[in-house]
């Protein structure tokens, strides 16, 4: 994904997708640390928006899937962070 694609998503798709779910509150959006997910538009954005956008190391995201514990884990303690 390039720089400018993530910069779409997130204003196009991300955006439209959780306002009324959040309900004014923040968001939280998990992305992989590759630099091509991140500009400073990006993040300009999210913060203008309430999106907290929480960079995970690079390629790792694979070892955080639905199943394991360990995500388990990291959305319980993203709650209480948030929370």
């Amino acid at each position: 994904m390039t720089q400018v694609i993530s910069e779409e998503w997130i204003r196009d798709c991300f955006d439209i997708q959780t306002q009324g779910v959040a309900n004014g509150d923040y968001r939280v959006l998990v992305v992989d640390g590759a630099s091509s997910h991140f500009s400073y538009g990006l993040l300009q954005f999210a913060k203008a928006n309430k999106i907290i956008v929480l960079c995970l190391p690079p390629n790792c995201t694979h070892i955080l899937q639905c199943e394991s514990l360990l995500y388990q884990y990291f959305i319980a303690l993203i709650v209480l962070y948030l929370y």
